[in-house]
């Protein structure tokens, strides 16, 4: 008799013992979740006092004196992109917006036309920092819009100019910016 009783707890203590392994695979996590910003480039500047990582897929262009260009790489290795007036623009532009004295003229000095408009100013926190932006869209097609991005530091204004079908990649952009000595 007690031989059967023997045999009756094995299957208890195989389901106990699966039980405790499955709890303990669900409590550690079956595998970490991947960092989407891992490998990614920095850019640096002194001189401006900010740095900010990039996509590795991405390279830049600051030729054009105080205007730093982020694109996709096939973009610069096929002739570049405009960083100012004209087309195409680049996915995302950085000025430094010395022009106006604080980031609501920056607002009011985004260039519109009776045909572009702008929609509401709105805080935004990316990466621990504020930034105030701002939508410029076509009143014929709004899916066709750009971005402006604002941050302020004690002597200047950056001003991010994105193009919509980069927004997602600008806000993981923007949230690895930060200001530097």
């Amino acid at each position: 008799m007690k031989t059967q009783s023997g045999f009756a707890l094995i299957p208890l203590i195989v389901i106990l013992t699966l039980a405790g392994l499955g709890l303990y695979w669900y409590l550690s996590g079956s595998s970490p979740t991947p960092n989407p910003l891992a490998g990614w480039q920095t850019y640096r500047n002194e001189e401006y006092g900010f740095e900010v990582k990039y996509p590795n897929n991405f390279s830049y262009d600051n030729s054009a004196g105080g205007i730093i260009a982020f694109d996709k790489k096939e973009i610069f290795e096929n002739g570049g992109c405009n960083q100012g007036i004209g087309s195409p623009f680049c996915g995302i532009t950085l000025e430094l917006f010395s022009k106006s004295s604080n980031i609501e003229a920056a607002v009011r000095d985004i260039p519109l036309s009776p045909e572009v408009l702008l929609s509401e100013s709105k805080s935004r926190i990316l990466g621990g920092n504020k930034f105030i932006v701002v939508k410029r869209f076509y009143r014929q097609d709004p899916s066709q819009f750009q971005m402006f991005y604002f941050i302020e530091s004690s002597q200047s204004i950056f001003e991010f100019f994105v193009q919509s079908n980069y927004e997602k990649t600008a806000d993981q952009i923007l949230s690895t910016f930060k200001f530097v000595k």
